[in-house]
C-alpha cells in the first residue's frame, strides 16, 4: 500500500503506486474531518507489510502533528509509515522523482489557491537541494476582475534570476482560461506542466526515492517552515571529541524531532553545538547534570521544536541495568535559538 492524500481547503486528491506507475485520484469533496479519511485510507489494508501513507495539509498546526503521532500509535505504524508532508518536502520530492528537469536548470511550482499566491522554487548546488517560497499574492489583489497581466508581473520577478528549466502551475486559482500573455512568457524556453496532483504525486516520489536510497533526500528549506541550524551533541573522551548530530537544518520545524540513548561514565553535563546554516556561526550550550552519578550511567535524551525558533531538550537518568537502579531525574533545558538559553532541572 502506497498512498497519499494532499488536503486542501474543504477537498482533497489522492494519489496511490500499482504496478511500477503513479495513479492519480479524482478530486473528492470532503464530508469529514481529515484524520476521518486518513484512517479510512489505513484500515483498507492495514496488513500489509508494505505500507506508506503520505498526509499533506494545507496548513500544518501542532494540532495536526499530535494528531498523526496517535494514529500511528493506534496503528502501530512508524514514522516512515504514516508521514506528515509540507509543501516544500512535496515538491522536492517529485523533483528528485523526475531530476531530469535540475540537471537543466531551477525547478519553479506557482501554487495558487484561496490563502494566496506562492512561488517555490528548488535549485540544485553541489547536489544538495534547497527550496524557497516566495509570497506573489500582492499582484494578484491588485484587480478582481483581470488575472492575466497581474500574474505576469508575478512570473517576471520570480524569474528574473537564474535559469528555470520546467514551471509547474497547481491551484483552484488557475482554473479557467484567463491565463493568455503570462502563459507565452511562461513556456518561452521552459516546459510548463498544471495539475491538481502534484503535491500528491511528490509525496509519493520522496518515498520511492528514499526507499531506493536507503535515507532521507539531501535537502535544504529556506522558508519560515525551515529549521536554521544543526544541533549536535558534543561527548569528550579524555582527549577525543565525538558529535552527533541530533535535529538537521532545513527541515520542516513541526514534525523536527530526535531521540538517542548514550551510555557514559562520569559526565557532569552535556555540551550541544548549534551551527547556523545562514552566516556559519557556532555557539555552544552547556546542560548541567546536577546530582549525576559518577558511575556508568545510561541517558536517553529527546529532542523537539516547539516554535520555529525554539528547542526544547529532555534527558531522563535511566540507570545502568542491575548494576544500578534508575533516580528518575529528568533535566531540561530550552534553546532559545535567537535569544540565548534556558535550561532546569
Amino acid at each position: 500500500m502506497i498512498t497519499t492524500i494532499h488536503f486542501e481547503g474543504n477537498q482533497f486528491v489522492k494519489c496511490s503506486y500499482e504496478k511500477n506507475q503513479i495513479i492519480e485520484h479524482g478530486s473528492v469533496e470532503m464530508e469529514h474531518s481529515w484524520d476521518f479519511y486518513v484512517k479510512e485510507e489505513i484500515n483498507k489494508r492495514q496488513q500489509s507489510d508494505d505500507i506508506f501513507l503520505g498526509v499533506l495539509l494545507d496548513q500544518v498546526e501542532p494540532e495536526h502533528v499530535l494528531a498523526m503521532e496517535t494514529m500511528r500509535k493506534l496503528y502501530h505504524l512508524t514514522k516512515r509509515q504514516l508521514r506528515l508532508f509540507t509543501k516544500e518536502e512535496a515538491f522536492i520530492g517529485w523533483m528528485e522523482y523526475e531530476p531530469t528537469w535540475l540537471a537543466k536548470g531551477n525547478a519553479g511550482l506557482f501554487d495558487y489557491e484561496a490563502g494566496g499566491l506562492y512561488y517555490y522554487l528548488i535549485q540544485k548546488n553541489a547536489e544538495k537541494l534547497s527550496i524557497q517560497k516566495t509570497d506573489v499574492t500582492k499582484y494578484m489583489e491588485l484587480s478582481k476582475e483581470e488575472k492575466d497581466i497581474p500574474f505576469l508581473s508575478a512570473v517576471k520577478e520570480v524569474l528574473a534570476a537564474g535559469v528555470t528549466s520546467v514551471v509547474y502551475l497547481t491551484g483552484k486559482g488557475f482554473d479557467g482560461n484567463w491565463m493568455e500573455e503570462s502563459v507565452k512568457y511562461l513556456c518561452n524556453g521552459r516546459r510548463v506542466f498544471m495539475g491538481d496532483h502534484i503535491f500528491a504525486q511528490g509525496m509519493v516520489g520522496a518515498y520511492l526515492v528514499e526507499k531506493q536510497r536507503g535515507n532521507e533526500y539531501d535537502s535544504v528549506i529556506l522558508t519560515q517552515n525551515g529549521t536554521k541550524h544543526n544541533i549536535y551533541l558534543q561527548l569528550q573522551d579524555g582527549r577525543n571529541q565525538t558529535s552527533a548530530l541530533l535535529l538537521k537544518e532545513g527541515m520542516p520545524w513541526m514534525t523536527s524531532k530526535n531521540e538517542i540513548t548514550i551510555i557514559v561514565e562520569g559526565m557532569c553535563k552535556l555540551r550541544f553545538l548549534l551551527k547556523s546554516i545562514q552566516n556559519d556561526e557556532t555557539c555552544i550550550h552547556e546542560m548541567k547534570l546536577t546530582g549525576a552519578s559518577k558511575d556508568v550511567t545510561k541517558y536517553r535524551i529527546e529532542i523537539e521544536y516547539t516554535r520555529k525558533n525554539q528547542c526544547r531538550i529532555k534527558v531522563y537518568e535511566m540507570g545502568f541495568g542491575r548494576i544500578r537502579p534508575s533516580n528518575h531525574r529528568v533535566y531540561q533545558m530550552i534553546l532559545a535559538l535567537d535569544e540565548g538559553v534556558h535550561g532546569h532541572e
